[in-house]
């Protein structure tokens, strides 16, 4: 997977997780294009490196447990050739 990708799949994955909007994971898995292996892997990185994520079994989904503001920027120069910014 290409760097953009990455990014912008992780952009998807912040959203779904503050709108409480995931699903479970055979959903979000099949939603964001990943197996069901594959995100927990990832939900497993992204916990490691600090994101307050966790699954609630009532609603059946992902959601984080504080706010947290997720931000990528590309920038060469003068010229910002992508950005990701979540609140």
């Amino acid at each position: 997977m290409k760097l953009i990708e990455q990014l912008q799949l992780l952009e998807r994955l912040d959203q779904l997780f503050r709108l409480k909007a995931t699903g479970t994971p055979a959903q979000l898995a099949a939603r964001i294009g990943l197996s069901e292996r594959q995100l927990y892997r990832l939900i497993q990185e992204l916990k490691e490196i600090g994101f307050p994520i966790e699954y609630c079994k009532q609603r059946r989904c992902y959601y984080y447990t504080m706010k947290i503001q997720l931000r990528f920027e590309l920038q060469v120069d003068e010229d910002i050739l992508f950005k990701i910014s979540g609140k």
